[in-house]
């Protein structure tokens, strides 16, 4: 039997991914953090990756949860491509409802279509006269 090192530590990544995938909730994140994030992501150049988490955690709000941030922005550039979400967007630039909504929408993990189709169905209610 193998022992755990003690330095070992589980990626934050890691505990997300493996409770999305047991039907667990993605975490909510600040408007403002999420529009920080989309903004330094949209900055840099194509293949560019951030060098270091603690250099982006000093550009977000204390305690900002960087692995809930990146799936959020992950499911929106997704949806860059996708037709139906071309009316919140124009190339990277977001309407302004779509950070409210990326930055807080919950999954339904009993939805058979990708995760980023929810972003489209909240907007679509949105945009739904009262």
């Amino acid at each position: 039997m193998s022992t755990i090192p003690p330095n070992f530590r589980v990626s934050p990544a890691k505990v997300l991914v493996d409770s999305l995938l047991a039907g667990g909730p993605l975490p909510v994140v600040t408007v403002e953090d999420f529009k920080s994030y989309w903004a330094i992501h949209q900055s840099l150049p194509t293949n560019c990756a951030i060098g270091s988490r603690d250099w982006l955690q000093s550009q977000l709000s204390p305690g900002a949860n960087l692995e809930a941030l990146t799936v959020r922005y992950l499911f929106v550039k997704v949806l860059l491509a996708v037709d139906d979400f071309a009316p919140w967007h124009s190339g990277d630039d977001l309407d302004e409802r779509v950070f409210q909504v990326a930055a807080t929408f919950a999954i339904d993990h009993k939805n058979e279509r990708h995760p980023s189709y929810t972003i489209i169905d909240e907007l679509r209610k949105l945009n739904e006269p009262n």
